[in-house]
């Protein structure tokens, strides 16, 4: 699954019309996680400082005594991809962690999605997430409780925070191709296996790094590590 989704993170053109394919190679010298390199690639970097941005949010997971694996690889390059840099994210990562491993037995990746975003402070991070798990939880109760946190997390990503005023749980349902107003159908959770995962451990087969990693486990858009 690993590849599949480097090379869906990958498909297309990027805004200025080049291809990422050449970038891809690049990075998956200075990093055996193909997802990694996928998400470092698809970024436009005329400054050239990804490489360095990356090796450093690495070497920052090493000497809080993380080991090298899918979830280091994958949480430095979504940093590396930020607007932020390790002095300005270190803190703002530790208190996301804290949060989050009450609920995620590994919560490094989930905890960089969000101090990636730099238009949040921690608190306003956490404070929204808590506020999407809450709605999710009452339209898909079926939901694992890691699963709901990955759809949180994903949910908040990207959002900038002048554009958020206050969230209202009573408004009406739109018109979206998805609605919450069910149980999630096994279709889209087959085998029950969470995007972000609370307790558990992944084999990864299909990246360069392999072995058994904790919590990085794939779902239908992309994959997550908890």
């Amino acid at each position: 699954m690993s590849a599949g989704v480097a090379a869906t993170v990958m498909f297309g053109r990027r805004y200025d019309g080049s291809y990422p394919i050449d970038t891809f190679i690049g990075f998956s010298k200075i990093t055996r996680s193909y997802e990694s390199a996928a998400i470092l690639s698809v970024i436009n970097d005329p400054s050239s400082q990804l490489p360095g941005k990356f090796q450093a949010f690495r070497s920052m997971f090493n000497l809080w005594g993380f080991q090298t694996s899918e979830d280091t690889e994958l949480a430095s390059a979504y940093l590396a991809t930020s607007d932020l840099g390790p002095d300005d994210v270190r803190v703002k990562m530790q208190v996301i962690i804290d949060a989050l491993k009450l609920y995620l037995e590994y919560p490094l990746v989930a905890s960089a999605i969000l101090a990636s975003i730099a238009t949040f402070e921690a608190n306003e991070a956490l404070d929204l997430t808590e506020k999407a798990f809450s709605i999710l939880g009452s339209y898909a109760p079926g939901l694992q409780r890691s699963e709901l946190l990955s759809l949180s997390v994903r949910m908040i990503h990207g959002v900038k925070n002048e554009l958020v005023k206050k969230l209202d749980p009573s408004a009406p349902i739109t018109n979206t191709p998805v609605q919450f107003r069910y149980a999630p159908l096994p279709i889209f959770f087959p085998y029950h296996v969470p995007l972000i995962v609370a307790h558990s451990s992944y084999y990864s087969t299909f990246s360069g790094i392999g072995g058994v990693h904790p919590a990085h486990v794939h779902g239908f858009g992309g994959g997550f590590g908890g």
